[in-house]
């Protein structure tokens, strides 16, 4: 049968040469597929390790809680219907608004003095659109008197960024407002205010307590009545508070 047959040796060295040549291929063939899928390793793949790392504004936004639970400030998402603006007329009035940033009630631990952060906050907030200006937190502790007393000498009158007049003149701040602070509720937050700054209003024990078995005085901004004192909360949560323009 012919497979039984020995091939003649003129077949021989084409047989040789079929098999260098295949062998040649298939070197070629592997190394140019290699090259190939060492590339599209290195694209693909490293693109999906980048993808999967946190982004900038992640890693911030996790940052920030961080921070939060140190210092207290964090953002909230603000109550955007009163975050400041400029005045039409600036030259005549002052300025009120609502934070964006909030603070757990130990804001002054181991702070330069009470209201250095919660002033510095309302300075930064304040002063993007209104350069030049100073602003403080309408905040009070049981051993420093009403909030009033911190606005100094500034006649008023004070008024949100939209023309809403608030308070016509300091001796107004200790009646509730001609107009709510906050009359929409964006952002559905109260704010710490320590009451009426006397005895039996919350003030986190001097602003200096994390632990929610202790009570800071806050007050509602949607409404005129209870704007400086609705009820206690604990002082781990975490709130806003007001802002006033004064002179400087």
């Amino acid at each position: 049968m012919l497979r039984d047959r020995p091939l003649s040796a003129p077949w021989a060295p084409r047989i040789a040469a079929i098999a260098v040549l295949s062998l040649a291929w298939i070197a070629c063939s592997d190394g140019t597929y290699a090259k190939s899928d060492e590339g599209a390793d290195a694209g693909p793949h490293a693109a999906t390790d980048d993808a999967s790392e946190p982004a900038e504004g992640d890693a911030g936004k996790s940052a920030n809680l961080d921070a939060g639970s140190k210092d207290g400030a964090v953002s909230d998402g603000g109550q955007k219907d009163s975050t400041p603006g400029s005045l039409s007329d600036a030259s005549t009035s002052y300025l009120v608004f609502i934070t964006h940033d909030a603070l757990r009630g130990a804001f002054a631990l181991g702070a330069a003095s009470t209201f250095a952060e919660p002033d510095a906050i309302c300075q930064r907030e304040g002063s993007v659109a209104n350069p030049g200006k100073k602003f403080v937190a309408f905040l009070t502790a049981a051993t420093q008197g009403s909030g009033a007393a911190r606005l100094g000498s500034t006649p008023g009158p004070w008024k949100l960024a939209n023309g809403t007049l608030i308070f016509p003149d300091i001796t107004s701040i200790e009646q509730p407002p001609v107009a709510p602070i906050n009359p929409k509720g964006i952002g559905g937050q109260d704010v710490w205010t320590g009451g009426l700054g006397k005895t039996g209003y919350g003030d986190c024990n001097g602003w200096t307590s994390y632990d929610n078995k202790d009570i800071g005085a806050v007050g509602d901004p949607r409404t005129s009545a209870p704007w400086r004192y609705s009820y206690n909360a604990g002082c781990y949560s975490l709130r806003t508070f007001y802002c006033f323009e004064v002179n400087p």
